[in-house]
């Protein structure tokens, strides 16, 4: 815990699931950041929830990540695989952020789970409105995560090709960590570092998805792996490095390789073949189009139209470690947003500097020719 950073104030509902037959243990923390000297320092700040380990040959477990709303309200779950009868659990809540009015950036560990809260979370809650009292939330264990099947993938030959188009909005769908920001402008990230090695993308996802839900990520997944040499595989014990697709809080995804455990958010509105595809660019390290680094020659962002504190959704990224890898601006990628994304009011957000494309942008229903070549670009695919 020695970032910089200042701790917000949080707001916490806290509940643990205590597993008795099993070293696995889940939580999941809610609640409502507040920024009493900048109220705008609540939204799209990067949450973690982490098991401190005190034993000498455990490190620390990154439990979950998420990012808060644009009214600083979160919700992050996790599990930690070594809470034991030797090691008392110790999750905390760590918090990145520009609020001036706190000097630590984490929650104490919290003991005694679940009698008591921790004290700053305990003294925050005393003067909370009622209303922040829940019930117990009970969190899935590590069990009730699976792997697509061979069945999965045959249920997928069987999907309609047509209307897979995206019904989903992708406004505010990319996390990006702070650690993450460098020089360098582009649409996918450039060092090796924070890419896949070999394109290999190990996984474990939520068993609340149907077999219709499974066979469309199947479907996903083989679209990769015949086009492109990135292949999601189901995580192995030794896997360091995973994401975690789960049905969360829409569509979401961590940007890169974080490294450790990552979010991927399927809800059930997001599940269809455009969105997934979508969300997986950014897990292999691909931005939004329209936040290239020379998008002003092929586009003009209407920030008084885009919904009221989203304007770093609009922004343009050169501060990513990014490379174009060869490709010009591309309209029908799989990676722009619609033309009235992230709208206040029904209005465009973004129009075509160049009419005809206005209407296109965000349409597309999977990778266009340029996407693929980036892809195989990045990450060397030779044989595509």
């Amino acid at each position: 815990m020695t970032s910089s950073k200042k701790l917000l104030q949080a707001l916490l509902i806290l509940s643990f699931s205590n597993l008795a037959a099993s070293k696995t243990k889940c939580l999941m923390a809610t609640g409502v950041l507040k920024c009493p000297t900048d109220p705008h320092a609540v939204k799209k700040v990067h949450i973690d929830l982490w098991d401190e380990d005190s034993l000498p040959l455990e490190s620390d477990d990154l439990m979950g990540r998420t990012w808060s709303d644009i009214h600083g309200n979160f919700k992050v779950t996790g599990c930690a695989s070594d809470f034991g009868p030797i090691n008392t659990p110790d999750p905390y809540i760590y918090i990145q952020h520009d609020c001036p009015h706190r000097d630590t950036n984490a929650t104490d560990p919290i003991q005694n789970i679940p009698k008591m809260l921790p004290s700053l979370v305990l003294s925050m809650l005393l003067s909370a409105p009622l209303a922040l009292c829940q019930a117990p939330f009970w969190m899935p264990n590590m069990q009730q995560f699976s792997f697509l099947t061979e069945t999965d993938f045959r249920n997928a030959l069987l999907l309609p090709t047509t209307n897979i188009r995206r019904v989903r909005s992708l406004f505010h769908d990319m996390r990006i960590p702070m650690q993450r920001f460098k020089r360098g402008g582009g649409v996918a990230v450039a060092a090796d570092k924070d890419k896949w090695p070999n394109g290999r993308v190990p996984y474990i996802l939520s068993a609340a998805y149907t077999s219709a839900q499974r066979a469309v990520l199947a479907r996903a997944f083989d679209a990769y792996a015949k086009r492109t040499c990135i292949r999601f595989v189901p995580k192995a014990p030794t896997d360091k490095d995973y994401i975690v697709i789960q049905k969360l809080d829409g569509c979401y995804a961590d940007f890169s390789r974080v490294g450790g455990r990552q979010q991927v958010s399927l809800a059930d509105e997001c599940i269809d073949y455009a969105t997934i595809i979508h969300e997986l660019m950014h897990v292999i390290g691909f931005i939004h189009e329209h936040q290239r680094e020379d998008r002003d020659q092929y586009v003009s962002i209407l920030y008084q139209n885009v919904i009221q504190g989203a304007n770093t959704d609009f922004d343009k990224l050169s501060n990513l470690g990014l490379s174009y890898y060869g490709e010009h601006y591309d309209y029908t990628s799989i990676m722009h947003y619609e033309a009235n994304e992230g709208s206040r009011n029904g209005k465009n957000t973004i129009e075509a500097k160049n009419n005809h494309f206005t209407s296109i942008m965000g349409k597309a229903n999977d990778f266009s020719t340029s996407d693929l070549r980036r892809v195989n670009r990045a990450y060397k695919c030779s044989i595509f």
